[in-house]
Formats: C-alpha cells, sequence, structure tokens
C-alpha cells in the first residue's frame, strides 16, 4: 500500500477517534441535560397550573435566573449537526470493501511458504474475523435483510450459519457448508433482482438491478461501488464451486476465509441498496 493511501487513512483515523472522543463526552453528560429539561418542564407546568388562589402567595421573581440558564445553556450546548445516516451508512460499506480487500490480501500472503508469511496470515486474519464477531455483523445482516427479503432467505441466512458452524466442529462436510454460502449468495442476488424487476422477464443484469436498486439511482456514489460488488459476488460463487467439487486452491479455496468475505460482501450490497421491499413480494 502506497504511503499516501496510508496517511489518508490515518488522517481519517484521527478524526474518527476525535468524533468518537467528543460523543463520549457528550454522553456522560446525557443524564444530567435529561435531568436539567425536565426540571424545566416541572416549572412550566407548575407556574402554569395554579389555581386562582395562588395569587395570594408572592410568585418568585426568576428572570434573573432564567435568563442566566439560557445563556449557560446556550453557550455550552450548541444545536447539535443533523447526521445522514443514509450516507453514513454507505460510508460503513466503503470502510467494509477496504477491509475486505486487506484481508484477502492477508490471507493470500499465508499460501507463502514461511513461517514469517504464515504467521502474520493467521494473526490478523484471525484479528479481523474478531472484529466481524465484536461488531455484530452477522446481526447486521439479518437486519438489513429483514428489509429487503422475505423469510426464506434469512433462512438461508441461519442454514448458511448453522452449517458453517458445524463443519468447524466436525459436525458437516466442507462442500455441505460451501452449498449452503452458495444458496445464500443466489438467493440474496435472486431477492434483489426481484426487486429492481419484478416478475418481467426483463434482461436481469447487474448493472441494470444496480441502476434500479441503488441510493441515488443511476451513477450515485452508491451504484458506481454496487456494480463493483458485481466481480465479488462472481468471485465467491466460483470459489464456492470449486470448494463443492472439493478442489484444494490455498486460501482462495479455504471455507473460513470464503464465509469472512461472503459476509463482508453481503453487508456492502445491503447498505449500497435504496429500494426496500415488502414481504408478500
Amino acid at each position: 500500500m502506497f504511503n499516501n493511501e496510508i496517511e489518508k487513512l490515518k488522517t481519517l483515523k484521527e478524526h474518527l477517534d476525535q468524533w468518537l472522543k467528543q460523543n463520549s463526552e457528550t454522553q456522560r453528560i446525557v443524564p444530567k441535560v435529561q435531568e436539567i429539561r425536565d426540571n424545566i418542564a416541572w416549572t412550566i407546568d407548575a407556574a402554569t397550573d395554579q389555581p386562582d388562589e395562588a395569587r395570594e402567595i408572592p410568585f418568585p421573581n426568576l428572570q434573573d435566573a432564567i435568563d442566566a440558564q439560557s445563556q449557560f445553556i446556550q453557550d455550552s450546548l450548541p444545536d447539535m449537526p443533523r447526521f445522514d445516516t443514509s450516507l453514513f451508512y454507505s460510508g460503513s460499506a466503503v470502510n467494509t470493501t477496504i477491509s475486505a480487500a486487506m484481508y484477502g490480501y492477508v490471507s493470500r500472503v499465508g499460501d507463502i511458504p514461511t513461517d514469517d508469511a504464515r504467521e502474520y496470515s493467521l494473526f490478523h486474519s484471525a484479528k479481523y474475523q474478531q472484529l466481524q464477531q465484536t461488531y455484530g455483523r452477522v446481526d447486521d445482516i439479518r437486519s438489513l435483510l429483514s428489509t429487503v427479503t422475505d423469510s426464506m432467505t434469512l433462512k438461508r441466512l441461519d442454514s448458511a450459519l448453522n452449517t458453517f458452524s458445524a463443519w468447524k466442529s466436525g459436525a458437516a462436510s466442507r462442500t455441505s457448508a460451501a452449498n449452503e454460502i452458495r444458496n445464500l449468495l443466489h438467493g440474496i442476488k435472486g431477492d434483489l433482482e426481484n426487486i429492481a424487476f419484478g416478475k418481467t422477464h426483463a434482461n436481469k443484469t447487474w448493472s441494470g438491478m444496480c441502476a434500479k436498486v441503488a441510493k441515488g439511482g443511476l451513477n450515485s456514489r452508491e451504484y458506481i461501488e454496487l456494480l463493483k460488488q458485481e466481480r465479488v459476488h462472481s468471485d465467491l460463487i466460483s470459489r464456492l464451486s470449486k470448494v463443492s467439487k472439493d478442489m484444494e486452491g490455498g486460501s482462495l479455496t479455504n471455507l473460513e476465509v470464503i464465509w469472512t468475505e461472503t459476509l463482508d460482501h453481503i453487508y456492502v450490497i445491503l447498505n449500497f441498496i435504496g429500494l426496500r421491499v415488502s414481504h408478500d413480494i
């Protein structure tokens, strides 16, 4: 990776570190902000709900205190910026494409027959797989899938996950796990084609599908990124076919590597699409 690319990543990391620090500081005072807000609401209620006979009691002079409170609060708590969550998750998807490409590289380094190469690959591969688990990649996918598919594809996700786990524990074959993962990929592509083309017999190309389902439509940044995933999808299907035939090819046919890359691929495409569909399609 070129030095300027590394510097760009370091700059972005510093930006996110600062954002997280500021957000953490904000979170610490949220309970007190809520308390102040509730006290103000109580004061308004008490000041506007008194009975007529309450006029016998002198009303407290609150003007100076209210002015001071307003100044302190407005100076210390400026209006929060509005976040574009859709755009943010598109950025999250692009981040995943970067991590996925780097993970593929790390895995391929493990094919080099030296101890240092294998140690490097095993260490960084395991670390990335742990990141997927820590941040709930499967749960994210399940949540996203529920907005674009019916229960059949969700069942395919569970079947692929369960069979993969069974293979790792020695209770299922490598080929059966590969077949379930491939079925999942076919199912998701079929769901997106149904959203894009319905039940028509149109020429269901990947580019045509992207033009219809991508956030922002044709020529948007999401459309361009979604187009790139066609190659990833085809590569995964090809490698899974080789595993199903019990062929060996180093990291390219390593089922654990393929599953990790499959999760990234699904997460990416689901975050780039803008159309959603009801479960009755």
